[in-house]
This record gives structure tokens, sequence and C-alpha cells, in this order.
């Protein structure tokens, strides 16, 4: 389970790196849309190859297109936020998700909350808010003060809402694949949700159309990329949670947040200000301590 919650957060990690250059050039939708078909293809031919099933019958057809769905609501929100904010900004917020694994856990699995799990909530919590409340969504090092301090209190409501959605419609994404992964198999599974989001995404490019910016196709291959990482990540996430503990994977799945923020930082040199490094160490020190106490 820990391996896998690893291999979640270095994949997951680095697609969302990737993601925060491909959202800005084309849109949030299109890559949206062209990551999940890439990965749809991908993962349906190495099911095929590797003579696994994909989900059939009711019930799990019903379940991997329902994770598809929601799935694709969770990527239209968190492509939003990187398309709006830096992603020293975005990132700690939707590495808060491991309080809904928790949550899911507690509710529906049996899982004990004990204080010391509660009190690391509420620090993962914390550290989200002062990234929230401290962090200027768009500032790099070259971007002068005052232009920081002209950002639009909706714009910054609605990274923060953007980002935090992404990560609740993640986690009940992953559970929600459940029955179709335990009937089948988890690659054939994640080729089918990925197809099922991508048709709730291409009605909606459909509906309001924009000619592609030029030169888009050399975004390719990095699409085709992120769709085998990202893919990559949400596979480890399904094999986690196929054990009763799967909440635990989940959480540590979140230190993406540690490789996508220090990559912006040093690559990007998106600036981050004293509070929100100490929000940034909040939050990922308190999802780690979740881990560790569970």
């Amino acid at each position: 389970m820990e391996l896998y919650g690893l291999l979640g957060a270095g994949a997951l990690g680095l697609a969302d790196f990737a993601a925060r250059f491909t959202s800005r050039a084309l849109g949030p939708l299109q890559v949206a849309a062209a990551m999940l078909l890439a990965g749809c293809l991908i993962f349906g031919v190495a099911a095929l190859g590797l003579g696994l099933g994909f989900p059939h019958g009711g019930l799990q057809l019903g379940s991997a297109v329902a994770s598809g769905g929601v799935s694709a609501l969770g990527m239209m929100a968190f492509y939003t936020a990187l398309a709006l904010g830096q992603i020293t900004y975005v990132i700690p917020l939707a590495a808060t998700y491991p309080i809904w694994a928790v949550l899911y856990g507690a509710l529906f699995q049996g899982l004990a909350v004990t204080p010391p799990l509660a009190a690391a909530c509420a620090v993962t919590l914390a550290g989200g808010w002062l990234v929230a409340a401290y962090g200027e969504i768009g500032r790099t090092e070259e971007r002068a003060p005052v232009e920081a301090a002209r950002e639009p209190a909706g714009r910054r409501l609605l990274v923060v809402a953007c980002a935090l959605a992404a990560g609740l419609f993640m986690v009940v994404s992953v559970y929600l694949a459940g029955p179709a992964t335990a009937g089948s198999s988890q690659i054939g599974t994640l080729a089918v949700a990925r197809g099922a989001a991508a048709a709730t995404i291409v009605p909606l490019l459909l509906l309001r159309p924009r000619p592609l910016p030029a030169g888009s196709a050399r975004w390719l291959p990095v699409i085709a990329l992120q769709g085998l990482l990202d893919g990559v990540g949400v596979f480890a996430l399904y094999a986690a949670t196929a054990v009763p503990e799967g909440a635990f994977g989940v959480v540590i799945s979140s230190a993406f947040g540690v490789v996508t923020v220090l990559l912006g930082r040093t690559l990007l040199r998106e600036r981050v200000n004293a509070r929100q490094w100490l929000g940034i160490l909040l939050a990922m020190g308190g999802a780690l301590s979740l881990t560790a106490l569970s």
C-alpha cells in the first residue's frame, strides 16, 4: 500500500507540473479532454495487450462510468485553478484531499479517528488556509508587488474553490471505481473511466468551440505524457484502495504536492512568501502525519 501511495505521489506530481504549461497554452477544457483521450487509448491498449478484463454488466460498468464522470469534474476544476494561479498556490490546496479519504473511511469503512488523527487533519486544513490567505495566486519573482496587490478577490475565491473541489472529486472518483476494479481489472477500469471522463468534457467543448492557438500540435507529446502519468497515479490509487486500509494509501499519495511545488519554485521561480511556506509545510506535514498515525 505504501509503495502504491509513493508511486501515485510521483506520477501525479509530474503530471500536474506539466499541466501548468499545457492548461495555460491551450485552455483547461482542451487539455483535460486531450489528456483523458490519451489515457483511454494508452490504458485500453495496455489492458488488451495484457489480456486484462474490462468492466461489464450494470454495476461494474456503471461504477466505472460514474468514476470517470466525477474525475472529469475534478480535472476541469484542477486545470482551471492551474490556468488562473501559480503551482505553489494551487497544489497545497488540492493536496488536502486526504482529509476526504479519512472522512470516507471513518463514515463507511469503520476507520477509527483518534485525537492525534483528528489533529493531523486540522493541521492539514490550517496549512491550506494559510496558503489561500497569504499566497499571491499569479506572482513570480519577475512580477512587481503592485500587480499582486491588484488581484481581484473573485479570482482568488475561484482558484481556492477549484483547487479544493479537485481534491474532493478525485477521492470520490477513486472510491466509485471500487466495484469495477473488483469485478474486472484496474487497468481496464481505468481505460473505461478515462473514456467516460473525456465523453463528459468533449460536449462542453462543442458547445463553446474556440480555435486552438498556433503551434498547438507541439504540445501533443506533453499531453500524451500527462495522460500516461496521470493514469499511473490513478492506477496506484485504485490499487491502494483495494484493501480496507486504502485511505492511508491515498494519504501517502498527497505528497505529490511536494514534487510539484518544488518544481514550480525551482524551475519557474514562483515566489513563495514566509507565510505561504509555513502553510505548505503544515499542509504537507499534516498529510504525511496522517500516514504515520494511521
